[in-house]
């Protein structure tokens, strides 16, 4: 995109050139893994901070650089900008863009693609779910696009999976039309949707959802150590919690019971930190 943004407003390409370039590019990224097929397209050009995947599009890319360059040359005056102005009605093309109603910049790029991407009937499910939580931050909840330790394959897998683009049975049974049963081929009771596949399957709870529950709680309690400037692992994924880690008068357990006078149904938090000296836990 650097090199050909150089050329754009000097060299004069169609709608359709523009168009085949980024069709191009999408082909190559799905052959390499980058994107999924049936990925949203509009989420993949839109910004990584309103959770897209940050790709600049030939099309836009044009649109912008075109906007900007005209804009320089109407408000300016000097002789070379005054000889383009006054060039014939065949090369004032680039002029156009700078009577647009609005400049084409960034922000305005990703606005347009954001309502695009709202309007689809699927694809759109995660974003109105996830703005419809009043004290949710957007921006912090898409911090995982920016990781440089993402890899490309598990980038798109799991925004593939936020626009149920993934081939699970209710998809592919209710938006896709193939004959084949909607329900979760493990415990066969309910819609196989993403949700009920993530956090809604029995035969994944005691599993896989303690798996992922022990892996979170298991960085939380590295972290607390570390902060209270106890010796542990360099890397958070071969830490092996211990039932009690003690210093001074702090105590830290790690999924103990507590013992109350009353009965208790849940009485085994994942982790309690206890203060000796200031009779707090």
């Amino acid at each position: 995109m650097p090199v050909l943004r150089y050329g754009f407003g000097i060299l004069r390409w169609s709608t359709a050139e523009l168009k085949g370039v980024d069709r191009k590019l999408r082909k190559m990224l799905t052959k390499n893994g980058f994107h999924n097929p049936r990925s949203n397209t509009h989420r993949l050009y839109l910004s990584q901070e309103k959770g897209g995947r940050g790709m600049i599009g030939a099309e836009d890319c044009h649109r912008q650089e075109c906007s900007a360059l005209a804009e320089y040359i109407s408000n300016n005056s000097d002789p070379l900008s005054t000889v383009i102005k006054r060039s014939s009605p065949k090369d004032k093309e680039l002029l156009s863009f700078a009577t647009a109603p609005k400049k084409v910049t960034t922000e305005r790029i990703d606005n347009e693609h954001l309502e695009s991407l709202l309007k689809m009937g699927l694809h759109d499910n995660y974003f109105k779910s996830r703005n419809a939580i009043p004290s949710l931050n957007p921006q912090q909840s898409e911090n995982w696009l920016n990781a440089p330790f993402m890899r490309f394959e598990t980038e798109s897998l799991l925004c593939a999976a936020q626009e149920q683009a993934l081939p699970t049975n209710h998809v592919r049974r209710n938006i896709w039309g193939d004959t084949c049963s909607g329900k979760c081929r493990l415990c066969k009771e309910q819609d196989e949707t993403v949700s009920h596949i993530i956090s809604g399957c029995k035969m994944l709870a005691g599993t896989q959802y303690l798996h992922r529950h022990n892996q979170i709680a298991k960085y939380i309690h590295w972290n607390i150590l570390r902060d209270n400037g106890i010796n542990t692992t360099e890397r958070w994924l071969d830490h092996k919690p211990t039932e009690i880690t003690t210093k001074g008068n702090l105590n830290i357990l790690w999924d103990s019971y507590i013992h109350t006078d009353k009965k208790v149904g849940f009485n085994k938090p994942d982790i309690i930190i206890h203060n000796a000296e200031k009779k707090n836990v």
